[in-house]
């Protein structure tokens, strides 16, 4: 098979693509509109078990993806219950605070020489992920 033969078929599943879901553009927005609002739906009882939101990443593709970049305070274990029922309704929400609980709970177990954790973030897209991330710990002489 001919390289430009690859191409013409990457091309033409492009445009089956394209023809299965009408404007791409469109159906991204309305995605990333709708995440972005069960997002800021969620943020309240988040903050109140503890986890505030101090960055959002979006990325515009097919899928699109948000990154929402939590900082870990205090978790308050008194709080986390009320939280989790008053997002049963809300999907994302709730699945936000049960990654959260789990990435904190794999982040205590971890230490990493020289680094102390910073923060996690959580991809929402297609394939989900959460990320615990570090930073190198400073010496204030």
């Amino acid at each position: 098979m001919e390289f430009s033969d690859l191409i013409g078929i990457a091309k033409q599943t492009a445009a089956d693509v394209k023809d299965k879901i009408g404007d791409p553009s469109k159906t991204v927005n309305d995605a990333v509109s709708d995440v972005v609002s069960k997002l800021n739906e969620a943020l309240p009882h988040l903050a109140a078990s503890g986890y505030r939101m101090d960055g959002l990443d979006i990325e515009v593709g097919i899928p699109p993806k948000v990154i929402p970049h939590f900082a870990v305070k205090e978790v308050l274990d008194e709080t986390i219950e009320m939280s989790l029922v008053a997002l049963e309704g809300n999907k994302l929400g709730y699945a936000l605070l049960k990654s959260l609980l789990q990435a904190k709970g794999l982040q205590q177990k971890l230490e990493i020489e020289g680094m102390s954790f910073s923060r996690i973030e959580i991809e929402v897209g297609l394939i989900p992920a959460v990320r615990l991330s570090y930073e190198p710990i400073t010496c204030k002489d």
